[in-house]
């Protein structure tokens, strides 16, 4: 059964699979469509086509060599019945949490140099470095996957949580003066202070409406809102914002900046005598 899977778009600048005919690369991102959620299908070439190809004559058996020989998908047998292995599967496809396994793991694999047995170990002879450390959806190495260096170590940084928080009992936390400056350069007509205090005792009068994790969010959408409406900040030599109502846009019609009062009294003046003096 073919499932939904993720294509990215280097994809197509893959050298490796460059070197492969047209053909050839489809059959990669279809085998993606037939795997399950760890990269494992059943190596039946006459199905695999029959799913991805019903219309076209192609030597499937062919193809999926080429793919052995560059390491992108790996062969083993499990009670008699072969399997098909794509090993960087899971760097790539994020399966829905309650699809299933639908083939087994390889068999435990002897890794040379070490004791014991690692089950679904990849053999030997298939473990170069080009299909260890290859992205196949990229056309080069990975920045953090090489020999020495596995992509878990240390390459990906995890976002930082958002700092800021409201609190009924303490209010806000984690503002700090950067921020603050920030706000004061975007929202230039709002008196930070007093918003902040306002939307304080907003949310302690709806209590209800605090229930959220988007904090930083919830603020400059509370700015910019007052922003829009004029801003808050008067005095110490900061004039008032133009209230929205008396600000004036250009109006092509009239050739003319105008407010919209005057805008809209203008058309109704010129829908009832078919034009207008102003």
């Amino acid at each position: 059964m073919a499932r939904t899977r993720n294509l990215k778009p280097a994809f197509f600048k893959n050298e490796d699979l460059a070197e492969c005919d047209p053909m050839t690369r489809l059959l990669f991102a279809g085998l993606w469509t037939l795997a399950d959620r760890s990269g494992r299908l059943e190596d039946r070439p006459k199905r695999i086509k029959a799913e991805l190809f019903p219309y076209d004559n192609c030597d499937i058996d062919s193809m999926l060599a080429t793919f052995r020989g560059l390491g992108f998908v790996v062969s083993y047998e499990v009670e008699g019945q072969k399997y098909l292995e794509i090993p960087t599967f899971s760097q790539h496809q994020h399966p829905h949490h309650s699809e299933k396994e639908s083939c087994p793991a390889p068999p435990a694999r002897k890794i040379p140099g070490k004791s014991g047995t690692s089950p679904g170990q990849v053999p030997e002879e298939h473990r170069t470095d080009r299909a260890l450390y290859l992205v196949p959806s990229t056309s080069h190495l990975a920045p953090c996957e090489s020999p020495s260096q596995p992509a878990d170590a240390g390459c990906s940084k995890k976002k930082k949580p958002d700092s800021i928080a409201w609190d009924l009992s303490e209010g806000w936390q984690g503002i700090t003066d950067a921020d603050r400056d920030a706000w004061g350069t975007a929202y230039p007509a709002v008196d930070i202070p007093q918003e902040l205090a306002r939307a304080d005792q907003w949310l302690k009068a709806n209590p209800t409406k605090a229930e959220r994790k988007a904090w930083r969010r919830f603020v400059t959408t509370w700015l910019s809102r007052t922003q829009d409406r004029g801003g808050s900040r008067t005095g110490q030599g900061q004039p008032a914002a133009t209230p929205k109502e008396a600000r004036k846009f250009w109006r092509a019609a009239f050739d003319r900046k105008m407010t919209d009062a005057e805008y809209a009294a203008a058309m109704r003046a010129r829908k009832a005598t078919g034009s207008v003096s102003l």
